[in-house]
This record gives C-alpha cells, structure tokens and sequence, in this order.
C-alpha cells in the first residue's frame, strides 16, 4: 500500500473533514466525548450525528448505539456497549484513536480546572488564586 500524506491547515481540514472529502483522516481523541462512552459512540458512529464525518450508516449499529442510551441497567448497558464496540472492530470503518488513561495533578491554587478528553479545553476556565 502506498499512501500519501497531505498536510493541511486546520481550517481546510475540518471544512473536507465535515464535507466527508477525504479518503483518510487521522485524528487523536474527540472532541466530543466528555466522561461517558456514549458521546463518543453517538457522535462519531451513530448515521444521524451531525459528528458522524466518516459517514457510516450501519442499522445494526444503530439499534446497539441507541439501546444503550436507552438501558437503564448498567450491566446490560455495558453488555450493548460491548456490542456496539466489537461490532466497530468488525467492521473498522473509522476507527478512532481514544486518548489513553492519564493522569493529572494540580496546586490548590489553582481554580475551577477539571479533567476533560477533549483537546485543552481543561483551561478554558481556569484561574490561579495567587
């Protein structure tokens, strides 16, 4: 396989991203995804996300992504999610590079600083009382 890479200034690529011109798109964590799998599994996978830039239109999924929204046992949740995340593996259409487990450690000093998944936004709303 040979692949050649393109390097593009961030606006030009999320303007071919959103439009779905590209035939590979690499990228490191979502945005979306805050402290649940489901913002991830909705937003990049479900057919009807406006987040869905890979396009993929997979009833099967669908119906996995929307049951665990809808379960409220969590072991049966977990059991979909499950589901939901093999099916991805199966079919590889986009897969996604989820940022790993981190750590992170703070003074007291500094204020109203959370840990979040998105790209820097952790500092959106931090202050230093110093």
């Amino acid at each position: 396989m040979n692949i050649n890479l393109k390097l593009l200034e961030r606006q030009e690529q999320r303007k071919r991203k959103y439009a779905g011109d590209y035939d590979l798109d690499y990228g490191v964590g979502l945005g979306t995804a805050e402290a649940d799998i489901d913002s991830t599994l909705f937003a990049a996978y479900y057919s009807k996300s406006s987040y869905n830039n890979s396009k993929v239109n997979d009833p099967v999924l669908d119906e996995l992504v929307l049951g665990q929204r809808r379960e409220t046992d969590p072991a049966k949740r977990h059991e979909l999610i499950r589901k939901a995340s093999i099916r991805l593996q199966e079919q590889s259409w986009a897969p996604y590079v989820i940022y790993p487990p981190r750590t992170t450690f703070w003074q007291r000093y500094v204020k109203n600083y959370y840990p979040h998944f998105g790209s820097k936004a952790e500092f959106t709303w931090v202050w230093l009382e110093k």
